[in-house]
């Protein structure tokens, strides 16, 4: 009788499992937005642009990782994954994702040809194990990990099941987390990201991934699925970090100038109704030329020109009337490197 009510117990556990609900982590539109936790040195801007992603691609505040039409590689259809960063402004192709929402399980093909890997696997059950390879070894070492326990997270859209897999062979790994309906909060297509340690603006964050040199802000599945709040919080209340919304916020003025041509970058007034002047304390010659950007970062005006500015103090005016009242990102940018200032427009 024992043996009839364990089998039964059995059957039920195992139908109540099946039967639990699956949170998919692709829909027709996907974005995932990224920022990084630590105080960078500003690079010279970008000579040369590319058309796929290199591994692990890099980026100094802000990144997305997003999904395109479908296509077809083999006998499966893929989600196009393109990849824009502000170390790059030229979107590249960063591989190809699909999702097999009754096995429960997220595939990835590279743009190096490698073959496909099995990205999340939603239906391991706790001591299962999978190999997985990063590109770069830091945070994460590559080795076969396990699932430990399944555990419950919460987003902005509600609780989803969290799966902690560990390396016990390597005791400096770091536990790997997979949200389900979201990803890894380090990156979505972690084996690939740039994996790092860091302990930089918001390293005071409980919890993971805040050691980690990068983190997921937002995750857009047609709605925000995930936001760090204490993260925001952190930016919001730090004036060296340019905030637009929960999912988009990155640092603008507490980089080291090592690069840079200027010692300063004023702008006023701030707010303005279009009409602003720029202070500038030019310590090296250099050519210089402001970018204005919108609150996503997309480029809005054509770039405009300031020439070639002596080392001393310049004062310029500018017109940007025909801007919308907003906040945007002014980039006043020279040969080696560009500072970059809030700016308010109000009509």
């Amino acid at each position: 009788m024992k043996n009839i009510y364990l089998s039964l117990f059995i059957l039920l556990f195992t139908k109540s499992i099946v039967a639990q609900q699956y949170y998919p982590l692709l829909d027709s539109i996907n974005s995932w937005n990224y920022t990084t936790n630590y105080i960078p040195v500003r690079l010279a801007n970008p000579t040369t642009s590319q058309s796929n992603c290199t591994y692990p691609y890099w980026f100094i505040n802000t990144m997305t990782e997003f999904t395109t039409g479908d296509t077809t590689i083999g006998s499966f259809i893929y989600k196009k994954v393109n990849a824009v960063a502000d170390l790059n402004p030229t979107l590249c192709y960063f591989g190809f994702v699909r999702e097999d929402t009754s096995a429960r399980k997220v595939f990835f093909l590279d743009n190096l040809g490698n073959p496909e890997i099995t990205l999340y696997d939603f239906s391991m059950s706790i001591g299962n194990s999978l190999p997985i390879i990063f590109t770069q070894s830091s945070y994460f070492i590559s080795g076969i990990f396990t699932l430990d326990s399944i555990t419950n997270y919460r987003t902005s859209s509600g609780w989803r099941p969290a799966y902690n897999l560990n390396d016990h062979a390597n005791p400096l790994n770091h536990s790997l987390t997979w949200i389900e309906g979201v990803g890894n909060l380090a990156d979505a297509f972690y084996p690939y990201c740039n994996n790092q340690m860091s302990t930089g603006w918001y390293w005071n964050c409980q919890g993971f991934p805040h050691d980690n040199i990068q983190f997921m802000t937002c995750f857009d599945h047609n709605y925000k699925v995930y936001y760090d709040s204490c993260a925001y919080v952190e930016a919001v209340s730090n004036g060296c970090i340019n905030t637009v919304d929960t999912c988009n916020y990155w640092n603008i003025c507490g980089a080291i100038n090592e690069n840079s041509s200027l010692t300063s970058l004023t702008i006023f007034p701030n707010p303005s109704n279009g009409k602003i002047n720029l202070a500038l304390d030019v310590f090296e010659k250099d050519n210089f030329s402001i970018e204005i950007y919108d609150n996503t970062g997309k480029k809005i005006l054509r770039s405009i020109s300031l020439g070639q500015l002596f080392s001393g103090k310049s004062e310029i005016e500018l017109s940007l009337e025909g801007l919308p009242a907003g906040f945007y990102l002014l980039e006043c940018r020279g040969e080696k490197a560009s500072e970059f200032r809030k700016l308010i427009i109000e009509n």
